[in-house]
Formats: structure tokens, sequence, C-alpha cells
């Protein structure tokens, strides 16, 4: 994010979010594609030409950081539902979210409160990042390269497997290299002791 964020006005939201309806591979566990790599590569490049569109600046980074926040926003608005049905008495103490792309989001929830528990309010959101669940999909992967290629075309899964790899590892050093002022002067001081 070198000149900073991308602003996804509402207009851009409800293409992006019917969009990443569309595209079961990046958020459905029981897709066939969900398990591919490529595929799921090329349904983020779709959906970073969408917001190319409304703003040049946008990268891979910018979409999947975005897909991130709005499923943990729907996933917190979810819970706040479930959690007030246990606790009210009668029907109109039911939490009604204020998000207003919740009822638009919440196919994802079919995935991930499928299972209807309640998590105890006192516990930490669980929250994945996406490296982790691209790590998870990777090992996926690799292993189902490894058992079904043949030996000559394992060597042209196995370079795109890097390939994309690097890519993410890169996206990983960008974000987590961020330096500012206080980096500056921790950095200084490590220098002058």
């Amino acid at each position: 994010m070198a000149d900073g964020n991308v602003i996804f006005g509402r207009k851009l939201l409800k293409k992006f979010i019917q969009m990443y309806k569309e595209l079961p591979c990046l958020w459905d566990r029981s897709c066939v594609t969900y398990k591919h790599k490529k595929k799921r590569h090329d349904a983020i490049g779709k959906l970073t030409e969408l917001v190319q569109q409304y703003d040049r600046s946008a990268t891979r980074l910018h979409v999947l950081r975005k897909i991130e926040s709005m499923r943990a926003c729907v996933r917190r608005a979810h819970r706040r539902v479930l959690q007030s049905r246990v606790q009210a008495t009668n029907p109109d103490e039911i939490y009604t979210p204020n998000l207003w792309y919740y009822n638009m989001l919440s196919f994802v929830l079919g995935e991930e409160g499928s299972n209807d528990e309640i998590k105890d309010s006192t516990e930490p959101d669980e929250d994945e990042s996406p490296h982790q669940k691209h790590e998870d999909v990777d090992v996926e992967d690799e292993v189902g390269y490894q058992e079904y290629a043949s030996p000559t075309n394992m060597m042209e899964g196995n370079s795109l497997l890097q390939k994309y790899d690097y890519e993410d590892e890169k996206a990983k050093r960008y974000c987590t290299e961020v330096e500012d002022e206080y980096d500056a002067i921790g950095e200084r001081e490590i220098n002058v002791h």
C-alpha cells in the first residue's frame, strides 16, 4: 500500500460482494476448487480488477484485507445475534445488526456459523488472517500434487507452487516490514549501544 488505503464505496462494495459470492472457491470449503491455489489466485485477480476500475492503486493485498475485514465484521455481528437469542426473553430483544452488508454477505455464515455455537464473550476473537488460510491450503495443495502428479508433471506443479509461494511471501514481508518513526528510533538506539 504505497499511497495509502483504497476507498471501497457502497456501490463498489455491492458489486464486490456479488462477485465474491459468484467465486465460491474463495469462501465455500465444500467447493471442489477451494483447495486449488491457482483458481483462488485467479479469483482474487478478478476481484482486484473490479476494484481497480474504481481505484487504479488497488492491489491484491487491498482486496485480501478487505475480504478479511468484511468477514470479521459479519462474524462479529452474527455472534452478537446468536448471543442475544440465548439471552432474550422475548423476540424484540434479539439483536438486529446495523451492518448494512450483513444480509448480502451472510452466505459466508453457512460455512463459518453453521454449528451455531456461541462463544463465551470473554474469549478473544479467533479470526484467521488470510495468510494463515493460504498456508493451510498450500499444504493441502502440495500433498495433492505429490499424490496425483506424474514425475514429469510434478516439476511444473512445484514451480507453479513456488511462484505463488514467492508472491505470498512477498506480500507477507510487505505487511510486516512497515517502517515508521518508532522503527527508526529503535534502530538508532540499537546501533548506539
